[in-house]
Protein backbone atom coordinates (compact mmCIF):
# COMPACT_ATOMS: atom_id res chain seq x y z
CA UNK A 1 0.00 0.00 0.00
CA UNK A 2 1.36 3.43 -0.96
CA UNK A 3 2.30 5.70 1.93
CA UNK A 4 -0.10 8.63 2.04
CA UNK A 5 2.70 11.01 2.97
CA UNK A 6 4.98 10.10 0.06
CA UNK A 7 5.08 12.59 -2.86
CA UNK A 8 2.32 11.72 -5.31
CA UNK A 9 2.60 11.72 -9.10
CA UNK A 10 1.11 14.96 -10.43
CA UNK A 11 0.27 15.94 -13.96
CA UNK A 12 0.65 19.63 -13.04
CA UNK A 13 3.88 21.00 -14.57
CA UNK A 14 6.39 22.85 -12.34
CA UNK A 15 6.65 26.63 -12.31
CA UNK A 16 8.52 28.47 -15.05
CA UNK A 17 9.85 31.98 -15.69
CA UNK A 18 10.09 34.51 -12.86
CA UNK A 19 8.07 32.34 -10.45
CA UNK A 20 10.58 29.53 -10.82
CA UNK A 21 13.44 31.97 -10.23
CA UNK A 22 11.75 33.11 -7.02
CA UNK A 23 11.36 29.49 -5.92
CA UNK A 24 15.02 28.70 -6.59
CA UNK A 25 16.26 31.69 -4.59
CA UNK A 26 14.02 30.66 -1.69
CA UNK A 27 15.21 27.07 -2.01
CA UNK A 28 18.79 28.28 -1.55
CA UNK A 29 17.69 30.20 1.56
CA UNK A 30 16.07 27.04 2.91
CA UNK A 31 19.21 25.04 2.17
CA UNK A 32 21.35 27.53 4.13
CA UNK A 33 18.86 27.65 7.01
CA UNK A 34 18.75 23.85 7.20
CA UNK A 35 22.55 23.72 7.34
CA UNK A 36 22.76 26.25 10.18
CA UNK A 37 20.00 24.52 12.14
CA UNK A 38 21.53 21.06 11.75
CA UNK A 39 25.02 22.29 12.64
CA UNK A 40 23.70 24.02 15.78
CA UNK A 41 21.05 21.39 16.68
CA UNK A 42 18.23 23.92 16.32
CA UNK A 43 14.77 22.43 15.78
CA UNK A 44 12.63 23.57 12.86
CA UNK A 45 10.17 22.04 10.41
CA UNK A 46 8.46 22.99 7.16
CA UNK A 47 4.86 24.10 7.47
CA UNK A 48 1.69 25.00 5.58
CA UNK A 49 2.02 25.19 1.80
CA UNK A 50 5.67 24.19 1.97
CA UNK A 51 4.77 20.95 3.75
CA UNK A 52 1.87 20.37 1.37
CA UNK A 53 4.19 20.91 -1.60
CA UNK A 54 6.69 18.39 -0.24
CA UNK A 55 3.99 15.75 0.29
CA UNK A 56 1.91 16.35 -2.84
CA UNK A 57 4.53 17.53 -5.34
CA UNK A 58 7.93 16.59 -3.90
CA UNK A 59 8.82 20.29 -3.65
CA UNK A 60 7.14 23.62 -4.31
CA UNK A 61 3.47 23.75 -5.13
CA UNK A 62 3.84 24.84 -8.80
CA UNK A 63 2.02 28.15 -8.24
CA UNK A 64 3.44 28.92 -4.78
CA UNK A 65 5.95 31.72 -4.19
CA UNK A 66 6.90 31.41 -0.53
CA UNK A 67 8.37 29.06 2.07
CA UNK A 68 7.11 28.73 5.64
CA UNK A 69 8.91 27.04 8.50
CA UNK A 70 8.13 26.68 12.20
CA UNK A 71 10.54 26.97 15.10
CA UNK A 72 9.79 26.49 18.83
CA UNK A 73 10.18 29.76 20.72
CA UNK A 74 13.29 28.73 22.66
CA UNK A 75 14.86 27.38 19.48
CA UNK A 76 14.11 30.68 17.74
CA UNK A 77 15.94 32.54 20.52
CA UNK A 78 18.99 30.33 19.97
CA UNK A 79 18.69 30.81 16.22
CA UNK A 80 18.60 34.61 16.54
CA UNK A 81 21.62 34.57 18.85
CA UNK A 82 23.77 32.53 16.46
CA UNK A 83 22.51 32.62 12.88
CA UNK A 84 23.71 36.09 11.88
CA UNK A 85 27.29 34.91 12.45
CA UNK A 86 26.81 31.70 10.49
CA UNK A 87 24.82 32.74 7.42
CA UNK A 88 26.56 33.94 4.24
CA UNK A 89 26.77 37.73 3.94
CA UNK A 90 23.90 37.93 1.44
CA UNK A 91 21.37 36.65 4.02
CA UNK A 92 19.88 39.07 6.55
CA UNK A 93 17.61 38.31 9.49
CA UNK A 94 14.48 40.46 9.62
CA UNK A 95 13.22 40.21 13.20
CA UNK A 96 10.59 42.40 14.85
CA UNK A 97 11.38 43.54 18.36
CA UNK A 98 9.20 45.04 21.06
CA UNK A 99 10.05 48.66 20.25
CA UNK A 100 10.00 48.53 16.47
CA UNK A 101 7.70 46.19 14.54
CA UNK A 102 7.65 46.18 10.75
CA UNK A 103 5.07 43.43 10.33
CA UNK A 104 2.66 42.23 12.99
CA UNK A 105 1.61 39.01 11.22
CA UNK A 106 4.94 37.13 11.35
CA UNK A 107 7.78 38.35 13.61
CA UNK A 108 10.78 36.74 11.89
CA UNK A 109 12.10 36.19 8.35
CA UNK A 110 15.40 35.61 6.59
CA UNK A 111 15.97 37.52 3.35
CA UNK A 112 18.26 37.37 0.32
CA UNK A 113 19.71 40.89 0.05
CA UNK A 114 20.73 40.35 -3.58
CA UNK A 115 17.11 40.42 -4.71
CA UNK A 116 14.56 43.19 -4.52
CA UNK A 117 10.77 42.97 -4.48
CA UNK A 118 9.44 45.97 -6.41
CA UNK A 119 5.79 44.97 -6.78
CA UNK A 120 3.93 43.19 -4.01
CA UNK A 121 0.59 42.90 -2.22
CA UNK A 122 2.19 44.06 1.05
CA UNK A 123 4.23 47.23 1.50
CA UNK A 124 6.17 45.43 4.27
CA UNK A 125 8.18 43.64 1.56
CA UNK A 126 8.54 46.51 -0.92
CA UNK A 127 12.15 47.13 -2.02
CA UNK A 128 13.38 44.30 0.20
CA UNK A 129 14.76 40.86 -0.56
CA UNK A 130 12.98 37.56 -1.11
CA UNK A 131 12.44 35.73 2.15
CA UNK A 132 11.46 32.69 4.17
CA UNK A 133 8.90 33.11 6.96
CA UNK A 134 9.93 31.73 10.37
CA UNK A 135 6.86 31.14 12.53
CA UNK A 136 7.52 30.89 16.28
CA UNK A 137 5.74 28.06 18.08
CA UNK A 138 4.37 28.47 21.60
CA UNK A 139 2.80 26.07 24.11
CA UNK A 140 -0.96 25.85 24.64
CA UNK A 141 -2.85 24.15 27.44
CA UNK A 142 -4.89 21.16 26.27
CA UNK A 143 -8.07 22.35 28.01
CA UNK A 144 -9.43 24.41 30.87
CA UNK A 145 -9.62 28.16 31.57
CA UNK A 146 -5.97 28.75 30.63
CA UNK A 147 -6.66 27.32 27.16
CA UNK A 148 -9.70 29.60 26.80
CA UNK A 149 -7.58 32.62 27.76
CA UNK A 150 -4.88 31.61 25.27
CA UNK A 151 -7.38 31.26 22.42
CA UNK A 152 -8.99 34.60 23.32
CA UNK A 153 -5.58 36.28 23.19
CA UNK A 154 -5.01 34.81 19.72
CA UNK A 155 -8.43 36.00 18.48
CA UNK A 156 -7.93 39.52 19.83
CA UNK A 157 -4.46 39.71 18.30
CA UNK A 158 -5.85 38.60 14.93
CA UNK A 159 -8.48 41.35 14.99
CA UNK A 160 -5.93 43.97 15.97
CA UNK A 161 -3.84 42.87 12.98
CA UNK A 162 -6.90 43.33 10.77
CA UNK A 163 -7.49 46.80 12.19
CA UNK A 164 -3.91 47.89 11.62
CA UNK A 165 -3.67 46.38 8.14
CA UNK A 166 -7.13 45.72 6.63
CA UNK A 167 -7.43 42.57 4.52
CA UNK A 168 -8.55 42.64 0.90
CA UNK A 169 -11.44 40.29 1.66
CA UNK A 170 -12.58 42.23 4.72
CA UNK A 171 -16.22 41.84 5.78
CA UNK A 172 -18.57 44.77 6.40
CA UNK A 173 -18.03 44.38 10.16
CA UNK A 174 -14.26 44.38 9.62
CA UNK A 175 -14.54 47.65 7.67
CA UNK A 176 -16.67 49.25 10.39
CA UNK A 177 -14.14 48.21 13.04
CA UNK A 178 -11.30 49.63 10.93
CA UNK A 179 -13.10 52.97 10.63
CA UNK A 180 -13.75 53.01 14.40
CA UNK A 181 -10.11 52.13 15.08
CA UNK A 182 -8.69 54.96 12.99
CA UNK A 183 -11.29 57.39 14.36
CA UNK A 184 -10.37 56.57 17.96
CA UNK A 185 -6.62 56.62 17.39
CA UNK A 186 -7.05 59.93 15.57
CA UNK A 187 -9.08 61.49 18.38
CA UNK A 188 -6.60 60.26 20.97
CA UNK A 189 -3.69 61.35 18.76
CA UNK A 190 -2.18 57.88 18.77
CA UNK A 191 -0.24 56.18 16.03
CA UNK A 192 -2.36 53.71 14.08
CA UNK A 193 -0.37 50.76 15.42
CA UNK A 194 -0.43 51.81 19.09
CA UNK A 195 -3.23 49.40 20.21
CA UNK A 196 -1.67 46.38 18.52
CA UNK A 197 1.82 47.30 19.75
CA UNK A 198 0.62 47.60 23.36
CA UNK A 199 -1.35 44.36 23.15
CA UNK A 200 1.59 42.53 21.61
CA UNK A 201 3.85 43.68 24.43
CA UNK A 202 1.29 42.43 26.97
CA UNK A 203 0.98 39.10 25.13
CA UNK A 204 4.74 38.67 25.16
CA UNK A 205 4.93 39.27 28.90
CA UNK A 206 1.86 37.17 29.73
CA UNK A 207 2.23 34.17 27.41
CA UNK A 208 5.49 34.06 25.49
CA UNK A 209 8.17 34.39 28.14
CA UNK A 210 7.64 31.00 29.76
CA UNK A 211 9.39 27.65 29.22
CA UNK A 212 8.47 25.94 25.96
CA UNK A 213 8.58 22.48 27.59
CA UNK A 214 6.26 23.35 30.46
CA UNK A 215 4.63 20.02 31.31
CA UNK A 216 1.25 21.66 31.90
CA UNK A 217 1.09 22.68 28.24
CA UNK A 218 0.19 19.82 25.96
CA UNK A 219 -0.33 21.35 22.51
CA UNK A 220 1.84 23.37 20.14
CA UNK A 221 0.56 26.33 18.19
CA UNK A 222 1.50 29.35 16.12
CA UNK A 223 3.01 31.96 18.43
CA UNK A 224 0.87 34.41 20.34
CA UNK A 225 2.44 37.19 18.24
CA UNK A 226 1.45 35.55 14.93
CA UNK A 227 -1.70 36.49 12.98
CA UNK A 228 -2.93 32.97 12.25
CA UNK A 229 -4.35 30.44 14.74
CA UNK A 230 -3.03 26.93 14.16
CA UNK A 231 -2.73 24.39 16.99
CA UNK A 232 -1.20 20.91 16.73
CA UNK A 233 -0.75 17.84 18.90
CA UNK A 234 2.86 17.40 20.04
CA UNK A 235 2.97 13.78 18.91
CA UNK A 236 1.95 14.85 15.39
CA UNK A 237 5.03 17.10 15.23
CA UNK A 238 7.66 15.13 17.15
CA UNK A 239 9.86 13.29 16.52
CA UNK A 240 10.68 15.18 13.34
CA UNK A 241 11.50 13.34 10.14
CA UNK A 242 13.61 14.19 7.08
CA UNK A 243 11.75 14.39 3.76
CA UNK A 244 12.59 15.44 0.21
CA UNK A 245 11.87 19.00 -0.89
CA UNK A 246 13.02 19.69 -4.46
CA UNK A 247 16.74 18.75 -4.54
CA UNK A 248 17.33 18.80 -0.77
CA UNK A 249 16.09 17.14 2.42
CA UNK A 250 14.44 19.14 5.20
CA UNK A 251 12.76 18.61 8.57
CA UNK A 252 9.05 17.83 8.57
CA UNK A 253 6.39 16.90 11.16
CA UNK A 254 6.20 13.28 12.29
CA UNK A 255 2.63 12.86 11.02
CA UNK A 256 1.95 15.21 8.08
CA UNK A 257 -1.32 13.38 7.45
CA UNK A 258 -2.62 14.80 10.76
CA UNK A 259 -1.11 18.27 10.33
CA UNK A 260 -2.16 19.11 6.76
CA UNK A 261 -5.94 18.72 7.30
CA UNK A 262 -5.71 21.54 9.88
CA UNK A 263 -4.78 23.84 6.98
CA UNK A 264 -6.51 22.31 3.97
CA UNK A 265 -9.14 19.81 5.13
CA UNK A 266 -9.20 16.09 4.48
CA UNK A 267 -8.89 16.47 0.68
CA UNK A 268 -5.47 18.17 0.85
CA UNK A 269 -4.02 15.76 -1.75
CA UNK A 270 -6.49 17.06 -4.34
CA UNK A 271 -5.14 20.19 -6.13
CA UNK A 272 -7.55 23.15 -6.24
CA UNK A 273 -9.29 24.28 -9.45
CA UNK A 274 -7.09 26.20 -11.89
CA UNK A 275 -8.75 29.54 -11.04
CA UNK A 276 -7.77 29.08 -7.37
CA UNK A 277 -4.07 28.45 -8.03
CA UNK A 278 -2.79 31.90 -7.09
CA UNK A 279 0.59 33.12 -5.90
CA UNK A 280 0.62 34.83 -2.51
CA UNK A 281 3.04 37.71 -2.47
CA UNK A 282 4.95 38.99 -5.46
CA UNK A 283 4.27 40.18 -8.99
CA UNK A 284 7.66 41.71 -9.82
CA UNK A 285 11.10 40.89 -8.40
CA UNK A 286 14.53 42.17 -9.49
CA UNK A 287 17.36 39.64 -9.52
CA UNK A 288 19.95 42.36 -9.71
CA UNK A 289 23.40 40.83 -9.29
CA UNK A 290 25.61 38.35 -11.09
CA UNK A 291 25.90 36.36 -7.86
CA UNK A 292 22.15 35.80 -7.75
CA UNK A 293 22.20 34.48 -11.30
CA UNK A 294 25.03 32.09 -10.44
CA UNK A 295 22.97 30.75 -7.55
CA UNK A 296 19.99 30.28 -9.86
CA UNK A 297 22.12 28.42 -12.39
CA UNK A 298 23.65 26.24 -9.67
CA UNK A 299 20.27 25.33 -8.19
CA UNK A 300 18.90 24.49 -11.65
CA UNK A 301 21.79 22.10 -12.22
CA UNK A 302 20.90 20.15 -9.08
CA UNK A 303 17.23 19.66 -9.95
Amino acid sequence: MKNKTEPQQESIPPATGQLRKIQLVELQLLKELDKVCRDENILYWIDGGTLLGAIRHGGFIPWDDDIDICMPRNELKRFLAKAHKLFPDYIEIDHANIEQDADYAIPCRIRDKRTKIIETKSTVHLNRGLFIDIIPIDSFHVSGPRRVLEICAKVIYRYLCKLYKPQRNATFIDKVLVMFHFLMTGLLRLKADTPIRLFRNWVRKRFIYRPFNDETNGDLGYGFDVYWKRIFKKNDIFPLQRIKFESIEVNAPHRPENVLPIFYGSSYMQPPPIDKRNTHHFSTVIFDTDITQKILDKMKDTL
